[in-house]
């Protein structure tokens, strides 16, 4: 586990469990916890108005992401030998298999976005690896509670994926 970012009372940890189960690899597991100082625990959703739940801005942004992150790895868009559709009725993004961690900012005391995580075979093949993408507080804090609004601001810098 590692801290990514805190501001106000929050705190964000991402984490990668490895497991064997008798395969030919060990299974990589990618986790985030975002908590109160108390320690409680918040989902992300909770963060986001009732009726941006899931914020559209921010699918559609962890789509775009995700093509990017596959097209500079495979030179392909594709979940699955699939092209990536963000929207509609032919949509395969899975943004609820992700792991959010909340990100660091180019200001103090904020968030300047989160950390979208995929464990392998979540979005593609095993031997794809995971995709560790970034995306800005910019894309969702309007669709966050009012509550939130102020924890959020500049820029979160991009993970190495």
């Amino acid at each position: 586990w590692r801290y990514t970012a805190q501001a106000g009372d929050l705190v964000s940890l991402a984490g990668e469990i490895a497991t064997y189960t008798g395969g030919a690899h060990p299974n990589l597991a990618l986790e985030a916890v975002i908590s109160d100082t108390s320690g409680q625990a918040l989902a992300f959703a909770e963060m986001l108005r009732p009726d941006r739940t899931p914020s559209p801005a921010l699918v559609i942004a962890i789509c775009e992401a995700l093509k990017q992150a596959k097209a500079r790895r495979l030179g392909e868009e594709r979940i699955l030998g699939e092209p990536i559709a963000c929207a509609g009725a032919a949509a395969n993004i899975r943004t609820e298999e992700a792991a959010l961690a909340l990100a660091p900012s180019s200001e103090a005391a904020r968030f300047g976005g989160l950390y979208v995580l995929y464990s392998p075979y979540e979005v593609g093949a095993y031997v794809e690896g995971p995709y560790r993408l970034t995306v800005q507080q910019a894309v969702f804090r309007d669709d966050l509670r009012d509550r939130f609004q102020p924890l959020f601001g500049g820029e979160a810098p991009a993970l190495a994926d």
